[in-house]
């Protein structure tokens, strides 16, 4: 997992256990227990796994891993909180990075709002790029695999073709010969 996560999640795990103690000390022990699920939630080794999966297998950032685990929480049952103050920290210190620096940028974000817009001098944007990666990737799939079809010259071909090319490269394939009944 990368670095700047592991530090995340031990900062907000420390400020849950913190916010717990406040809680627990002003009002009730009872009350301040919800801080203590949200730490064995960050602390959940399947869930920080799964972080991990999707960054190595899918390439994506740490922020996009995150959202993927909050958005599957959410589909279960919302234990996503402590993710997004993880996810908060990881979009707060990228904000940080690009304010600190004097580079132009294109922003791109699945939807840029005016609290994206504004964050940022105009004149330092280079353009924008408001779109669903999802579905970005989704169609560049379908274009590449059109292309392939139109360079082959059908379908059933360019299938063969992507299957023999994502053969591993030392498959071995011996072939026998049959030998007629008369044994010639």
């Amino acid at each position: 997992m990368p670095a700047i996560l592991d530090q995340i999640v031990e900062v907000k795990r420390a400020e849950l256990e913190r916010r717990q103690l406040e809680v627990a000390e002003g009002s009730n022990k009872k009350d301040a227990e919800i801080f203590a699920v949200h730490r064995m939630i960050l602390q959940d080794p399947n869930s920080l796994r799964n972080v991990e999966k999707l960054i190595t297998e899918q390439r994506i950032n740490a922020e996009a891993a995150v959202q993927t685990l909050i958005d599957r929480f959410e589909k279960l049952i919302d234990v996503s909180d402590p993710w997004r103050h993880v996810l908060d920290a990881l979009l707060e210190r990228d904000r940080e990075d690009v304010l600190s620096s004097d580079q132009k940028v294109i922003l791109a974000a699945h939807e840029l709002t005016p609290k994206v817009m504004t964050f940022l001098e105009r004149e330092r944007i280079l353009g924008k790029a408001d779109a669903d990666v999802t579905e970005l990737i989704q169609k560049a799939e379908a274009d590449k695999f059109k292309q392939n079809v139109a360079a082959i010259g059908d379908p059933e071909a360019s299938a063969n073709y992507i299957f023999a090319k994502n053969l591993p490269e030392d498959l071995r394939i011996d072939t026998m010969r049959a030998s007629s009944a008369g044994g010639q």
